[in-house]
C-alpha cells in the first residue's frame, strides 16, 4: 500500500494557525486535504529519527521482536495494537510534548479524511500512542507547529509575490 487513508472528523481552530492554513489553501491553490498531507510529511520528515527508535520502544514493549512487518502494519491501518506487555515504556519526550493542548472549547473544522504515505500513517498514529491523545489534538498541534515553523520560510514570499506580481518580491524587514 504505497499510501493511508487518514480519518479526521475535525480540528480545533487555534486562531493564528488556523488562519495561516486557510492563506495557504487559498495562495496555493491546494485543496484542505492536500494541505494536511503537506503537514504530515514535513513532520514525517522532520522527526524521523525520534519516531524510528520509539517504534522500535514501542514494538519491543508490546511483545514484537522488532518494528517491521506486523506492527509496521498495524500502525500504518490504525489498527488496535497488542497491549504492552508489561509497563508502557518511558518515550523520550517528543517535540509534541513541549506544546500545550488545544483548548478544546474553540470551534471545530470539519473534515473527513486524508492521505499520506504509509510511513506518515504509522508515524501519526505512534504519535498518538505517545501523546496519549487523538488525532484531532496532534493535527492540531501539527498545524500549530508547521505554521509557526515554516510561515516565513514558504509563505510569506508567495504572498508576497503574489501582491507585488513578480517571482522577486521585496520583503520588509521586521521592526
Amino acid at each position: 500500500m504505497p499510501f493511508a487513508t487518514i480519518g479526521l472528523s475535525y480540528v480545533y481552530q487555534e486562531e493564528l494557525p488556523w488562519k495561516r492554513y486557510q492563506i495557504a489553501c487559498d495562495a496555493s491553490g491546494w485543496p484542505k486535504a492536500i494541505m494536511l498531507t503537506q503537514i504530515v510529511h514535513t513532520f514525517g520528515a522532520t522527526q524521523l529519527k525520534y519516531y524510528q527508535a520509539a517504534a522500535e520502544l514501542d514494538a519491543k514493549a508490546r511483545g514484537f521482536d522488532q518494528h517491521q512487518g506486523k506492527h509496521f502494519q498495524l500502525l500504518r491501518d490504525w489498527e488496535k495494537l497488542p497491549a504492552y506487555q508489561g509497563a508502557r515504556p518511558t518515550f523520550e519526550p517528543s517535540m509534541l510534548d513541549s506544546m500545550p493542548q488545544p483548548d478544546s472549547g474553540l470551534e471545530r473544522a470539519s473534515f473527513s479524511r486524508f492521505k499520506c504515505s504509509a510511513r506518515n500513517s504509522a508515524i501519526l498514529h505512534l504519535a498518538v500512542l505517545i501523546e496519549q491523545t487523538n488525532i484531532q489534538k496532534v493535527m492540531t498541534k501539527l498545524m500549530r507547529w508547521y505554521y509557526t515553523h515554516y510561515w516565513d520560510g514558504r509563505y510569506t514570499l508567495q504572498l508576497a509575490a503574489d501582491e507585488q506580481e513578480t517571482i522577486n518580491p521585496v520583503i520588509a524587514e521586521p521592526g
